[in-house]
């Protein structure tokens, strides 16, 4: 410290002196960390913090709480959607810091060691931001394919995809060569040398009937067949382990992919800051739906003979999809009709202009009609062939039927009635996924019933199972002639009304007849006519049942709602004059074993306060109130909620308190007590036909739905082909909306898309399937698993490998 200076004049006259680059304030910043320091430790000896560079050891609240650290991470990934920096701070400020302790009062302790203000700054908001991995990025429209190693992809991608697609029906495929010896040597020697790693051609070695050494490869495996394979008829040949007479079979993959008029390069050429004016909005768009096969390449194509041919075999037919066929009428103002439509050109690939003013938007019955031509079309085309399509799991393709059990929002209510869909009957063949773990006992009218013990029951043993549901031991040694038996919170009346041929009404007369049957030689068995009353029962639906989704005329009501009347009413109402809405609705409650008494105005004669219902105006009185009717719904007829279907299969514990939704703690979705989740994940709602898979299954082909999350396998490199038209549009893109129906056709022509170059797509596809299969099932590869770890990396197009793969694209 300079004599006669403060100590910030002292630091700039150093810094001046000695330091030019820095500034005085730096060096009393430092002065200041470090003398604080100093003063807390034993030794005297101070610190300095970590600077922006990360220069120094730095202790900070983040650093030394890792739990306070997930924590915040957390909430940060749960508020991605609009987050800044100044509702980072809010909540830092507001919610995480005032709860680091259960006593504030030790707050100020805390601030005070670790250098914190109060309230903390945006600037500590933001430096903590970088600490947990944040970063502020260029906004762009993404997709992220980082959940293509979440245990039910690779589960899927494991178990059904992969041995699915190198499995015996791959030996169906016109996609192998057979080599004599000195061919594969040849092609092995150049394939090594081209390898980089030096790996051997993968082949199959067999003796042909001559008895000479022979090898099959796959076409895939090497572009040095490409010349032969071009001049083949399907562009290549069965395999020798395919069965004899067997049917080729052709795999083809479809995918939609959108053009913008305006749709540019990411870089282009400006001279002084000036280059071509681009507008913002996008004008026009137009959609295109693809199939695409390594026999015959991209959309199909026909001659007009094939086309005639086709139109004549479908003259008179109704597409299978009906719903579909009518919606479309409805949509284009045209009669409704399922009657099919006559094809003016191959329908292997559709162009669909986009907007509501146009052709409006592309749905999943789009796709199903392009679908039903497309098969009529191909059976004309190539008729000795079996059809496997492959889709991916866009909303259109992964349809539900319209009757399909699904429990996603709108599909399915918590409680009966309302909006819900009618969902048709499941049959409960196995217990495991179908039932759950948990009894559904209830109340049941009272009701007598007699069984008989027979011959299976043999003196001496317990008996448990009494009309087919387990109440319980009924000990035979022991017994009287009346009694109670109770177990899991049932309790059952129960009565001997005979043993053996002796009818008994009182004690004595049972041991009587008991004792006699006993002493006659008491080993064999003994029937026993047993009589009890039913109070309250486990309806738990059981193994061969059919569950319905709909309450019938017999059933009982609504669990939740166990008042509910059985068919619709009209009550009354009075309310203030000018309200909208009916009444509030009542209380659902939790599970409750035995009558719900909760809803007050069942008291007053309303079935259930909670049931949807529709009201009508009635008449204003003085007092400024009008009595308003309301249409109450009965349970016959109406669809089950979710809470009915999940507790007749016993999934519902009486001691949890069940929510709709999952819950969201500190960014962490908790699905375990959510009752969407849970039905979603009963096995026959995973195990549900779709819309697509159940139309194809109709039209007698095969239907194959690559992985989620990997556009790199999708449908035999149809991404790779969308993303070389875009790349074509990009480049010849004159931006006049006019023509770009012309030259998105173009684009799909076969002088950009040609039948060779499908091919390279698919050689491209079957390469990263083989680095799986590698990794995953211990097959041979031609790509390391690491060359497919790029895709975990934010992408810029929807769907499209174009970002991932643009060099293969731009030079295939």
């Amino acid at each position: 410290r300079k004599e006669g200076l403060t100590i910030v004049e002292s630091c700039k006259r150093v810094v001046a002196d000695n330091f030019h680059k820095y500034s005085g304030w730096t060096l009393y910043r430092y002065h200041l960390q470090y003398s604080i320091y100093a003063d807390e430790a034993s030794d005297g000896l101070g610190k300095l913090e970590t600077d922006g560079r990360g220069v120094h050891d730095r202790l900070t609240l983040l650093n030394d709480n890792p739990d306070l650290q997930l924590k915040f991470t957390n909430w940060i990934r749960a508020n991605l959607k609009g987050l800044d920096s100044y509702k980072v701070q809010e909540y830092l400020n507001n919610d995480l810091l005032p709860n680091i302790v259960e006593d504030r009062t030790h707050l100020a302790d805390i601030y005070k060691k670790y250098q914190l203000v109060h309230p903390v700054p945006r600037s500590t908001a933001v430096r903590w931001m970088l600490d947990v991995g944040c970063s502020f990025d260029t906004t762009a429209c993404n997709y992220y394919t980082d959940n293509h190693e979440k245990p039910e992809t690779v589960y899927y991608r494991k178990t059904k995809y992969l041995p699915q697609e190198f499995g015996p029906d791959s030996y169906r495929m016109f996609a192998w060569i057979q080599l004599t010896a000195s061919e594969y040597e040849e092609v092995n020697a150049a394939h090594k040398d081209s390898d980089g790693k030096g790996r051997d051609l993968p082949c199959y070695k067999y003796t042909d009937a001559a008895g000479a050494t022979m090898y099959e490869v796959h076409l895939d495996e090497s572009e040095a067949f490409d010349e032969w394979r071009s001049k083949q008829e399907f562009g290549g040949k069965m395999s020798v382990r395919a069965p004899a007479g067997a049917r080729p079979l052709d795999r083809v993959g479809q995918d939609e992919c959108a053009f913008c008029h305006n749709i540019t390069s990411s870089r282009r050429w400006t001279i002084l800051g000036q280059s071509v004016p681009v507008p913002k909005s996008s004008a026009g768009t137009l959609m295109v739906s693809c199939f695409q096969s390594m026999i015959w390449g991209c959309g199909l194509p026909m001659t007009q003979a094939q086309l005639d041919a086709a139109n004549e075999a479908r003259q008179g037919q109704h597409y299978l999809a009906t719903d579909s066929a009518e919606t479309l009428c409805k949509i284009q103002n045209k009669p409704p009709t399922t009657l099919k439509r006559h094809l003016a050109e191959s329908p292997g690939i559709v162009f669909f202009d986009v907007g509501a003013a146009r052709e409006g938007y592309w749905t999943a019955d789009h796709m199903a009609l392009q679908l039903e031509d497309f098969v009529d079309c191909y059976r004309v085309v190539y008729p000795d062939f079996d059809l496997e399509i492959e889709l991916d799991h866009s909303s259109g393709h992964a349809k539900k039927k319209a009757d399909g059990l699904d429990a996603s929002q709108g599909k399915m209510n918590r409680k009966f009635a309302g909006k819900a869909s009618i969902k048709h009957n499941s049959k409960i063949t196995h217990a495991e996924g179908f039932l759950g773990p948990h009894l559904a006992v209830r109340s049941v009218p009272e009701r007598q019933e007699t069984v008989e013990l027979d011959a299976a029951v043999p003196l001496g043993c317990t008996y448990a199972h009494v009309a087919g549901g387990e109440w319980g031991a009924l000990d035979l040694n022991e017994v009287h002639s009346g009694g109670q038996v109770e177990a899991a919170g049932v309790r059952v009346g129960w009565t001997i009304s005979a043993v053996g041929d002796v009818p008994v009404e009182t004690d004595e007369q049972f041991a009587a007849a008991f004792e006699a049957v006993k002493s006659a030689g008491g080993e064999g068995p003994t029937p026993f006519k047993l009589s009890f009353t039913v109070k309250r029962e486990d309806v738990k639906l059981r193994v061969g049942d059919t569950q319905s989704f709909v309450f019938g005329e017999d059933d009982l009501p609504p669990v939740f709602h166990p008042h509910a009347d059985k068919h619709d009413k009209t009550v009354t109402k009075r309310q203030k004059k000018g309200k909208t809405g009916g009444p509030k609705k009542g209380k659902t409650g939790h599970l409750v074993m035995g009558p719900i008494p909760w809803a007050a105005a069942e008291a007053a004669g309303v079935a259930d306060a909670g049931a949807a219902g529709v009201e009508a105006a009635g008449t204003v009185g003085a007092d400024g109130f009008e009595d308003v009717e309301k249409t109450v719904d009965g349970y016959v007829g109406a669809p089950k909620g979710i809470e009915d279907v999940l507790f007749e299969t016993g999934w519902l514990d009486p001691k949890v308190t069940y929510t709709l939704e999952a819950k969201v703690v500190d960014g962490v979705e908790d699905t375990s007590k959510s009752l969407r989740h849970i039905l979603s994940r009963r096995y026959d709602f995973v195990h549900e036909t779709t819309f697509m898979a159940d139309l194809v299954q109709r039209l007698g082909c095969f239907l194959r739905m690559s992985p989620k999350c990997h556009p790199e396998l999708a449908g035999q490199g149809i991404e790779y082909t969308n993303g070389k038209a875009k790349h074509y549009f990009r480049k010849h893109n004159d931006y006049n909306i006019k023509t770009m129906e012309a030259r998105v056709k173009e684009a799909f022509g076969p002088a950009n898309i040609s039948v060779a170059r499908v091919r390279k797509f698919a050689r491209k596809a079957r390469s990263y399937k083989c680095a799986y299969f590698s990794t995953e099932l211990g097959g041979e590869a031609r790509l390391d698993f690491s060359d497919i770890e790029r895709f975990t990396v934010t992408c810029k197009t929807h769907r499209c490998t174009l970002d991932q793969d643009y060099k293969f694209i731009r030079d295939s």
